[in-house]
């Protein structure tokens, strides 16, 4: 029997169903013969498939479970993006898998075990036919209430010299040899999840020795030697739990089960051992090295060990240190130096020399430093951050240094400080300031600001407050210039929504600096302080209007806003100012209509000559590209013709609105879902009605601050959701990773908040990879991936979940209607149902 059709062909052995490069084969008999009758889908060459799955095989002895490259080469393809083939007690995945070198990924999951025993051969016997192309391999047992034995035969890893990652996860390893591993050229990661290994012999390797930087066995059931990596030339960290110390290690050991405390260290690749009063550690949290010398009245810095991997740090505050080293060559580890905390000493001067080459943090707070030559100004501007606050800093009115690093430095911001303001009383007559103690702040304040800035704080000029009412606002800095005359109120950056109540100067207009917030809408005339702005900084909000502009405006700058127009009481408003003021305008990058009832807004920019600065960059937001100055009035009102054509127009729109309608279905139902109307359209049927929660919430614990707003609007919102995640759900003391599977299971809906730390998180990969599976297994669609901003590439990822986030679609977290799909992607169901 044979039948074919556009997507499946069915013969007495098989079935063949292909969807958009998915292509999936189920066998039908029980029993498989050595002769494969598999038809070839193509006679092209270059071929490739999105996937491959294969069932319907009872058991991995089975001759009909193989490797992908043998499916591929009777398909008659050449590569297969993924690779999955099913039998009752083994499940295989592969990625990446082509004709001329096989897969690039390998994981072997067993479902079923007999006691304490499973088919070991299966495994080694599949990863021998796998080519030679491999970069990981992992071997798992699904079933953690029984770890059964797995041995490794004798050259299983011949010629897989490429293999980065060897990981075993719920097994007892038996037959592990030195032997074993030799081949194994390239390894970099050796990790046992919940897996015991009895004889340690196999890390005398010296394979393993050259090369493998990582080693984890996350179990108490066996105490690790660790005097069998004293001689790991490459080895960075030894991650265990039930471990025999060993003083020698250069690797740092990490004995926590989660990765989220420090790192001990025992001596650097240089023999170097912690300085006898200080403590050496890996920060995990910040992945630096770090030699705490603190509070030990040191009077010098001593010779430094160097480690194998982390950005190196000294913490040496509160000592008796009179100076930095003068020649940084004298002391080992200095230069290599990238953050120095030398607070809180008794340090009088600073020289660009004593400054390790490295160095992109210092700290020197706290010190008796009173300046700082040119050079040493110039270079810590540039390169590093500084922290200087608690100085008594010394600098007159014709010091050239500050004069010409005035240059170097940008717009002055800040707060009053009573500190700043006391020392430059107390110093008035050592400054020649004489009887004003403000004539030479303007010389100074670029280094005030340097220290501000630099410090994370804001400083303001000291103001005369009988010049102005009302206080500066909270989030905004405050500042009075001299040339030319100006009160600024700076707000820029700060995320506001509206401008607060503004403080207004005595005999001066207010220059308002709002520039990248989120402004929606302006006050009122009636609005204090805002009726006094005559310069107003608007770019990179989310204005959508132009009303209620300051009657006294001179120079407006809404760039990079949501305009599209501008009402005519608005145009007449700015036509009168552009007439009797030196009117500055700046309006691009808005989506502007371009359309006839604009055109007064047309011949306004037309005619607006030099008074618009960005004339030539207006465009219109119908016709990207089109630039508005080039439009003519005929172009967006055109003539009568309008009436001949109206028959035409009106069918057209009708067909238009049927073709909108189709394509954006989705959005449709989710404003359906959203607004209780027709539910019965926008609900789902669930295939799992009866699963304890709505969603598990996976994250890394380096982004915990994002799960408040997902618990505000999922569980507190109206849809009234049920989240599960690991800082409420998980029971103290439970295995990690059966909490995870636990949580997919009990889910009907897995998210995923995709920042850089879940890309670098161990556990964060495990849980992308757990619930993958669960929603290739279930059918349906359970996994919302939620991708940041930040996220720029997915190269952290290993190639199978590569893979799915660039051939699968996810929610960006930027999107302005990310909520609604969120939600909408939530289970839900038809009015009445539970």
């Amino acid at each position: 029997m044979c039948f074919k059709s556009n997507n499946r062909i069915e013969t007495n052995h098989f079935q063949l169903d292909l969807q958009a490069g998915h292509l999936r084969i189920k066998w039908k008999e029980s029993r498989g013969s050595a002769v494969s009758n598999v038809t070839a889908i193509t006679d092209e060459r270059a071929t490739k498939l999105e996937s491959l799955t294969v069932t319907g095989i009872p058991s991995s002895e089975d001759v009909r479970f193989r490797p992908g490259i043998d499916y591929i080469r009777d398909l008659g393809v050449a590569t297969v993006l993924k690779y999955e083939i099913y039998s009752k007690d083994l499940i295989v995945l592969e990625t990446e898998s082509s004709l001329m070198e096989g897969p690039s990924d390998l994981t072997l999951i067993y479902t079923l075990s007999s006691g304490n025993s499973i088919d070991s051969h299966a495994a080694n016997t599949y990863i021998r036919g796998t080519m030679n192309n491999l970069k990981t391999i992992q071997i798992c047992h699904g079933q953690e209430s029984q770890t059964p034995e797995f041995w490794m035969e004798d050259g299983i890893f011949r010629g897989k010299a490429q293999l980065r990652l060897l990981a075993f996860q719920g097994f007892k390893m038996e037959n592990l040899t030195a032997h074993t591993l030799e081949d194994l050229k390239g390894l970099k990661i050796l990790n046992f999840i919940n897996t015991t290994v009895e004889d340690q012999s196999f890390l005398s390797s010296e394979t393993l020795r050259r090369n493998l930087e990582i080693f984890i066995m996350n179990t108490e059931q066996v105490k690790v030697e660790l005097r069998y990596f004293e001689n790991y030339s490459m080895l960075k960290f030894v991650n265990v739990v039930n471990y025999e110390p060993h003083e020698n290690l250069t690797a740092f050991v990490c004995d926590s089960e989660t990765w989220k405390y420090d790192c001990k260290f025992s001596r650097g690749p240089d023999g170097r051992r912690c300085p006898g009063k200080c403590q050496c550690y890996y920060e995990q949290r910040s992945s630096e090295f770090k030699i705490d010398c603190r509070n030990r009245n040191l009077t010098e810095i001593p010779p430094l060990p160097t480690a194998m991997e982390g950005k190196p740090v000294l913490l040496f505050s509160n000592n008796n240190l009179r100076a930095l080293p003068s020649n940084g060559m004298e002391i080992p580890g200095y230069n290599q130096l990238q953050t120095l905390d030398v607070a809180a000493n008794k340090i009088t001067s600073l020289g660009v020399h004593q400054l390790p080459q490295r160095l992109q943090h210092l700290s020197l707070s706290y010190n008796n430093i009173t300046a700082l030559d040119k050079k040493v100004v110039e270079y810590l501007a540039k390169h590093i951050a500084v922290r200087h606050f608690g100085n008594s800093w010394f600098s007159d009115c014709e010091d050239k240094v500050l004069q010409e690093y005035s240059y170097l430095i940008g717009n002055f911001r800040g707060k009053k400080d009573a500190e700043i303001l006391h020392f430059l009383q107390s110093r008035a007559e050592r400054n020649r300031f004489s009887e004003n103690p403000w004539s030479c702040f303007w010389e100074i304040r670029f280094l005030i600001s340097f220290l501000g800035k630099r410090e994370g704080m804001k400083y303001i000029a000291p103001l005369d407050y009988t010049d102005f009412r009302g206080p500066c606002p909270e989030a905004c800095s405050c500042l009075l210039t001299s040339y030319p005359t100006e009160f600024i109120v700076d707000c820029s950056g700060e995320g506001l929504s509206a401008i607060p109540p503004l403080p207004t100067p005595k005999d001066r207009p207010t220059t308002l600096l709002f520039q990248n917030n989120k402004l929606r809408a302006l006050p009122n005339d009636t609005w204090p302080g805002y009726g006094n702005v005559g310069r107003l900084f608007l770019a990179n909000n989310r204005l959508t209007a132009l009303h209620h502009l300051p009657h006294n405006l001179t120079y407006l700058d809404i760039r990079n806003n949501r305009i599209s127009a501008i009402r005519r009481k608005t145009l007449e408003f700015l036509a009168r100012r552009k007439e009797s003021s030196d009117l500055r305008l700046f309006l691009s990058g808005n989506p502007w209509a371009c359309t006839c009832e604009e055109k007064d807004f047309l011949g306004f920019v037309k005619g607006g000559g030099s008074r618009i600065g960005d004339a030539t960059n207006i465009t219109c937001g119908d016709t990207p590209g089109n630039l508005l100055i080039d439009t003519e009035e005929s172009d967006i009102c055109p003539s009568g013709l309008v009436h001949y054509v109206t028959l035409t127009v009106s069918f057209m729109l009708m067909v238009l609105t049927i073709n909108l309608i189709i394509y954006f279905k989705q959005p449709l139902l989710i404003w359906c879902y959203e607004h209780d109307v027709c539910l019965s359209l926008a609900a789902r049927r669930e295939l799992d009605e009866r699963k304890k929660f709505d969603a598990f919430l996976s994250f890394t614990h380096k982004d915990e601050e994002l799960i408040g707003e997902f618990v505000e609007r999922l569980e507190n919102g109206g849809q009234k959701f049920r989240l599960c995640f690991y800082l409420r759900d998980w029971l103290v003391g439970e295995s990690i990773p059966e909490c995870i599977s636990q949580s997919v299971k009990d889910s009907r809906r897995i998210i995923i908040l995709m920042t850089n730390n879940f890309l670098k998180s161990t556990w964060g990969r495990l849980e992308f990879r757990l619930a993958l599976h669960a929603t290739s297994q279930d059918r349906c669609k359970r996994l919302i991936v939620v991708l940041y901003p930040e996220v720029e590439n997915f190269d952290d990822l290993d190639s199978e979940l590569r893979a799915y986030m660039v051939l699968s679609t996810y929610l960006k977290r930027d999107d302005p209607n990310f909520w609604s799909k969120l939600i909408y992607s939530m289970p839900h169901t038809r009015q009445g149902e539970p």
